[in-house]
């Protein structure tokens, strides 16, 4: 009896162990204040995708359990960037506040794969960028202002 006590719990450890290590998120950014203080965790969360199912058309079709909210904020040199909505069905926003003339911005999207996807610089307040023929999945949108880099997981649906 006490052999399958100690199997049985085993097995229930070991299952949440694997459970938990699937909820962990696999990037954590913080956004501080001028003064130090932390205002803002960003958590992101990329599925484990196996060499065989990313080179097959079967990913397209594919959920992707990542959390996420619908408007993803941040500051970068006293300017707020909006990136909405994420996830996408194919095309999404970036605004930006109080963009001058003067502000050097530019953004590299990503695959996964490392394939730069699109190169672009920004000169407007708010600027749609398409993904409606890209693959679903999740893609780096890495923004540049002012030599500032900031980086953000895109989930196209």
């Amino acid at each position: 009896m006490k052999r399958i006590i100690l199997i049985f719990s085993l097995l229930f450890g070991f299952s949440l162990l694997v459970v938990s290590q699937q909820m962990e998120p696999n990037t954590v950014d913080f956004d501080y204040d001028d003064a130090g203080n932390r205002i803002l965790k960003h958590a992101i969360y990329v599925p484990v995708i196996s060499s065989a199912e990313f080179q097959s058309d079967s990913i397209q079709d594919k959920e992707f359990p990542i959390k996420s909210t619908i408007t993803d904020s941040a500051s970068i040199n006293d300017h707020m960037i909006n990136i909405f909505p994420n996830p996408t069905l194919g095309r999404f926003r970036v605004n930006i506040s109080s963009l001058s003339g003067s502000d050097n911005v530019s953004y590299v999207l990503i695959s996964l794969t490392g394939r730069v996807i699109d190169k672009k610089l920004i000169t407007a307040r708010d600027t749609e960028i398409n993904l409606e023929d890209m693959k679903n999945g999740p893609y780096v949108f890495k923004l540049t202002m002012n030599g500032t880099v900031k980086s953000w997981i895109i989930i196209k649906r």
